[in-house]
């Protein structure tokens, strides 16, 4: 299971180009090989373009929701304390 686990991440990385030189080569030849893993190779490529493809945004309700609470909780000018640098203090 664990051999499975790190082909299969081996093939995340290789079609991320995070693999080295010597890893790519390795890989490249296991999809050669092996008909299962290049299956496998072709869905996860296919995943990788469809999420590349996706575009999140938040609906309005979110942000509105967000910039309301931002007005709500900044604080007012007369609020704002400033630190008197002049003032002393006991360490």
């Amino acid at each position: 299971m664990k051999t499975a686990r790190n082909t299969r991440d081996a093939i995340v990385r290789y079609l991320y180009n995070e693999t080295s030189v010597y890893d790519s080569i390795a890989v490249e030849d296991k999809l050669d090989k092996s008909p299962e893993l290049l299956r496998i190779y072709e869905h996860l490529e296919a995943a990788q373009q469809h999420l590349s493809s996706i575009r999140l945004k938040p609906s309005s309700s979110v942000t509105n929701n967000i910039l309301s609470y931002s007005r709500q909780s900044a604080p007012k000018p007369e609020e704002k304390v400033f630190f008197d640098w002049g003032a002393e203090c006991e360490i």
